[in-house]
């Protein structure tokens, strides 16, 4: 004779039942049962969702989150209305996520479900947004201190050797900031909704986009050693880490993320102004990196090349004359906000960057010229 594991019909009590006889009794509640219709129905009925739960938990507790994820989808597939193995599978999803998968839409599908089928839509809001803002935020760390530490390579001799990342990196790493962001955002629309929590979830966000706007240029000290013809030893170290590989209209979207949610979370909560610096004055450390490079990027858009003299002209004149007025440095501030935007729209449309080259940088170099003279000449 052979047990078989059922589940009572009557009372819902785990018991088990001879294969071999017709009939048998529930030793928890006494009905008596069909042995061959109980275990038929409870064939078609399929696993318990609950318990699969359970056991999803006790996984993900023991941080095995692959054997939580096998539980937590059983579970679903079980019973797809239950909303706690839906926040389950989300989180044992984080559990496996890696650099190359962060994983993001499923984890976002998962928050969605969560949300959707719970009974209690508020408390469940507020779970979905600490869940994602965790999630984001460990992206975006993990992201970015791996781009440090192994997106960058040296160039230049000697003394003068600097550190420029690969382009394959942080195409990656954009790639995964993105990811970040998009689930701050649903992060804060939860919170939003919920009315609870949306300080921490817009500082959430405002922390992952932070080493983007305040490192377009990172800082990571390499050491260059070298020894002259004179046998005299150098030793000195770089802190300029380039970013290459990502384009003006990405950084510009990712600026001006940042500048929205810190302003609206110093609407939300004026006292927290004082703890971020004011968004003017990170784009000034932007423009004033930006400068430094020789980046000018509409005329650079419309020639094809920084080297040309209408471009040397401009930049001359930005240097020597706007940078001097603070009517000027607004200028040359508003204009490093939105030239990608404009350059990205002209680079490699052949009409629109001679179109540009005759009606705006001409004109302009024209005038600049005259300006330097004169002031030259002063």
């Amino acid at each position: 004779m052979t047990l078989v594991a059922a589940k009572c019909p009557q009372c819902g009590s785990a018991i088990q039942l001879p294969d071999e006889v017709e009939k048998a009794n529930c030793m928890y509640c006494g009905t008596t049962l069909m042995v061959k219709e109980t275990l038929k129905q409870n064939e078609n009925s399929g696993p318990d969702a609950m318990r699969l739960v359970e056991l999803g938990e006790t996984s993900l507790e023991a941080s095995r989150n692959e054997e939580a994820y096998n539980y937590f989808t059983r579970a679903i597939e079980a019973k797809s209305e239950l909303a706690s193995p839906w926040f389950g599978k989300a989180k044992a999803s984080w559990g496996l996520a890696t650099l190359d998968d962060t994983r993001k839409d499923e984890i976002v599908l998962c928050c969605n479900k969560y949300v959707e089928l719970s009974a209690r839509e508020s408390d469940a809001l507020v779970k979905a947004s600490e869940l994602l803002s965790t999630v984001a935020s460990g992206i975006a760390n993990v992201s970015f201190n791996h781009f440090k530490e192994y997106g960058g390579t040296l160039i230049g001799q000697m003394g003068s050797a600097m550190a420029v990342t690969s382009e394959s990196e942080t195409v990656a790493w954009i790639n995964r900031l993105f990811d970040a962001v998009l689930m701050h955002v649903d992060a804060v629309n939860y919170s939003t909704e919920a009315e609870q929590g949306v300080d921490q979830a817009i500082e959430s966000l405002l922390g992952s986009l932070l080493p983007f706007v305040d490192n377009c240029y990172f800082v990571k000290s390499i050491g260059c050693h070298a020894e002259t013809t004179e046998g005299r030893k150098i030793h000195t170290t770089s802190s300029n880490v380039l970013l290459k590989g990502i384009d003006d209209n990405t950084r510009s979207t990712l600026l001006g993320l940042y500048d929205t949610y810190q302003k609206r979370l110093v609407q939300v909560s004026p006292s927290l102004s004082a703890k971020y610096q004011d968004i003017n004055d990170i784009f000034k450390q932007q423009n004033e990196k930006a400068s430094s490079s020789g980046l000018c990027f509409v005329a650079t858009a419309c020639y094809g090349t920084q080297d040309a003299e209408d471009v040397a002209t401009l930049r001359a004149y930005r240097d020597t004359v706007l940078k001097k007025s603070s009517l000027g440095r607004f200028f040359v501030e508003k204009y490093y906000k939105y030239g990608p935007y404009l350059a990205s729209i002209i680079r490699d449309r052949k009409v629109f960057m001679y179109l540009g080259r005759v009606l705006i940088c001409v004109p302009l170099a024209k005038l600049a010229k005259l300006a330097l003279r004169e002031r030259q000449y002063k």
